[in-house]
């Protein structure tokens, strides 16, 4: 397109010198014959301006471009196709150019494909690939998924696990005594012809007549004591209790007899007794197995002696006895009739929580036992969705969205952080108390009181913090609640005291760990697996373990299951919201510290 007059010159010229003209302003500052020639310019470009708009308002294109037409043939295009068609083979026919590429095309030497090239063999591939995938014959293609993990709560009732539980039976030695009697009569004669008293000593053992007092008198003795009486002591046990007898008395073995105004012959019958006290032992077994022995999923397995062929001294009577105490094994659990919850942990479920939903005391048993659980599980639930295809090394996407990895649950994952704490924990307690011989989880001991009246059951396992009676207890036996309540405890022994018959008092022991992990290695560890008892009342053995016996626990065989629900309830999975808050927060920080370099 051209246009007639030789404006755009000029129009050019006076932009250039405008520029010039300003460029120069900023160093002549107020000089006045500059400002004159600046007004000068503005004016003239002003109106040049002017004369430039009215010069486009007037354009008339017909008088400038060649050939102009308003409304050219190619219009009708739009409304009929077919003409732009039928003016496309005219022109191939009679336009010269078109007749040079039409002829171009024509003698155009022919490719040949080779089939066998890897290019076509790919292309081949890509192309029956494309087919199986349209026409749902995979053949050779392998499905590409993507897999979801999402996790549903469930629950169940389980019995506790078989487990090993030991008890012991102590033998006492009661001493009753027995007395036993042998009555042995007599009877003695005295006669003088001329006195009418007399005065006589007579050996009940001998038959010997010593002293016969006044002279004259006669005395004889029918009867005798056997020279050994074997412990025995001799009394008078009857005798003819006549008027003139003024003393008869046994002395030992020998009797002392005064008359007086007997007649001149005088026959008295007695009887002699002799008694002999005996003990009689009587062997009772102080039974600590009583509580397990009632329970009836607990069966005895086994029963040794521990303290064999031995002598006591009982209250100054030597005893002997092959067995002086016993250790029972009870195999408790593990039933037909047992409710286990074994097939989530084999799902890879993780367990939130245990709650004791039954408690049962035997006759005999000191503490309540739980016979039933209510176990809270976190399951993962896995959906998959086919995402594509890879069908002879090309992958074909039927989602927009291909996945390559998915992540699979651990079932092992609750034993296998369960272990790895137990491991940290004991290297931490052993280098705290690296210089004691069993540096490993020691407890301290712990004991409480029951008075006789139940007014302050101090050994309550609950109610802690809110029966009045609790807050009267000793601050042992506060500390002690508040370890059961967060299950660090276990029980020892306990004494009895049963003063005014019918009431009676107790005083019990305890362990307690400085953790539940603690608590769970010393009572399933030490005590099942390695078989070191926590001791008796009067013995307690709260000790730690050494690094031997720590290396000799089977960790696998520990239910850590109460220990890891602590875990998981724990913890706290963060809002999204306040996710994104955070990260918006880091970046403005990062913002407002930025430079503008850096």
């Amino acid at each position: 397109m051209q246009y007639k007059g030789g404006r755009v010159s000029w129009i050019i010229v006076l932009v250039l010198w405008m520029l010039s003209v300003n460029s120069t302003a900023v160093y002549a500052n107020d000089d006045p014959h500059f400002n004159a020639a600046f007004d000068k310019g503005m004016s003239t470009a002003t109106s040049l301006h002017d004369q430039a708009f009215t010069k486009m308002q007037n354009f008339k294109p017909a008088e400038v471009i060649k050939d102009y037409s308003a409304n050219p043939k190619e219009m009708s295009y739009q409304t009929n196709p077919n003409a732009m068609i039928s003016d496309a083979e005219l022109k191939r026919n009679t336009d010269k150019t078109a007749t040079v590429i039409d002829k171009s095309i024509l003698t155009h030497s022919k490719f040949t494909i080779d089939t066998t090239s890897p290019q076509m063999t790919q292309i081949q591939n890509k192309a029956n690939g494309v087919y199986d995938l349209m026409m749902g014959q995979f053949g050779d293609c392998i499905k590409q998924t993507s897999c979801t993990t999402t996790y549903t709560t469930k629950e169940c009732e389980e019995t506790p696990k078989s487990s090993l539980q030991y008890c012991s039976k102590t033998l006492a030695i009661d001493l009753i005594p027995r007395a036993s009697y042998v009555d042995y009569p007599f009877s003695v004669s005295i006669s003088n012809r001329w006195k009418d008293y007399a005065a006589v000593l007579f050996n009940l053992t001998t038959g010997n007549v010593d002293l016969p007092r006044p002279g004259g008198t006669v005395a004889s003795l029918s009867g005798r004591l056997p020279t050994d009486l074997h412990g025995g002591t001799a009394s008078m046990s009857s005798y003819d209790k006549y008027p003139y007898i003024s003393h008869f008395e046994l002395s030992g073995h020998i009797l002392n007899v005064n008359l007086e105004r007997y007649p001149k012959n005088t026959t008295i019958h007695f009887v002699v007794r002799v008694t002999t006290q005996t003990v009689e032992l009587s062997d009772n077994w102080n039974d600590g197995c009583v509580g397990l022995s009632n329970i009836a999923s607990c069966k005895l397995t086994n029963e040794h002696c521990v303290s064999p062929n031995a002598t006591h001294d009982i209250q100054g009577i030597s005893v002997s006895r092959d067995c002086w105490e016993k250790e029972s094994t009870y195999q408790c659990g593990g039933n037909e009739s047992v409710l286990s919850c074994q097939g989530y942990r084999d799902q890879g479920c993780a367990q939130t929580a245990s709650l004791c939903q039954k408690k049962e005391t035997s006759s005999g048993q000191e503490e309540s036992t739980c016979s039933l659980y209510t176990q809270t599980f976190q399951c993962p639930v896995k959906q998959c969705t086919d995402t594509g295809v890879i069908c002879h090394g090309t992958t074909y996407c039927l989602t927009g969205d291909c996945v390559k990895g998915e992540s699979k649950a651990d079932p092992d994952f609750q034993k296998a952080i369960s272990g790895l704490s137990a491991v940290s924990e004991a290297a931490k307690s052993y280098t705290s108390h690296s210089g004691g011989q069993f540096p490993i989880f020691a407890g301290v001991v712990k004991s409480c009181n029951k008075d006789f009246l139940n007014f302050a059951d101090c050994c309550s396992d609950n109610g802690w913090g809110f029966d009045i009676h609790l807050a009267q207890c000793d601050p042992e036996s506060k500390e002690l609640g508040q370890a059961k309540a967060h299950g660090l405890s276990v029980y020892v022994d306990r004494e009895d005291n049963c003063p005014l018959g019918g009431f009676c008092s107790h005083r019990k022991k305890y362990c307690v760990f400085p953790s539940k992990l603690a608590r769970i290695i010393q009572e399933q560890g030490r005590r099942d697996q390695l078989q070191v008892s926590l001791g008796d009342y009067n013995h307690p053995d709260c000790r730690g373990l050494s690094p031997d016996e720590f290396s000799k626990l089977d960790l696998n065989r520990i239910d850590f299951s109460d220990f890891y629900a602590d875990i998981t309830q724990k913890v706290h999975l963060e809002s999204q919201e306040n996710i994104n808050q955070r990260l918006n927060t880091k970046m403005q920080q990062w913002v407002d510290g930025k430079t503008p370099h850096g």
